[in-house]
């Protein structure tokens, strides 16, 4: 978490592949391909910076055409003692991609959040 803190939201540089040889004409495949993709990011009581390095990640691992939206589900996380979430909302606003967010007050459960944002995904 201090490393993460430190080295800011985007990280240090692309992160190295570790694919196994042959993948990377899959990505080309991918990338002609017309299908979409919604990502489901659930978290509970997550460092700020974990989480904005993990959309960022992930926003850079897909190709924008064939993006179609960030759901952001936060689980009940105490806002008392993670004041810094509170950000988040605001804050996705702010991106040039869709984004959705849901915050439950209590928590639900990592399968229950994420069958959660299938059923509201928009994506193929």
């Amino acid at each position: 978490a201090v490393v993460s803190t430190q080295s800011g939201h985007y990280g240090r540089g692309e992160l190295p592949d570790f694919r196994p040889l042959g993948c990377d004409g899959l990505a080309l495949q991918y990338k002609k391909s017309k299908s979409t993709v919604s990502v489901v990011l659930h978290y509970r009581n997550e460092l700020l910076s974990l989480l904005l390095r993990s959309i960022y990640t992930t926003l850079r691992g897909i190709p924008r055409e064939n993006f179609e939206e960030l759901i952001l589900i936060d689980d009940g996380s105490n806002l008392t003692a993670y004041s810094d979430l509170r950000v988040v909302e605001p804050l996705v606003k702010s991106f040039t991609v869709p984004v959705r967010f849901w915050r439950f007050e209590e928590n639900k459960g990592l399968v229950f959040c994420r069958s959660f944002g299938m059923r509201e995904a928009r994506g193929d």
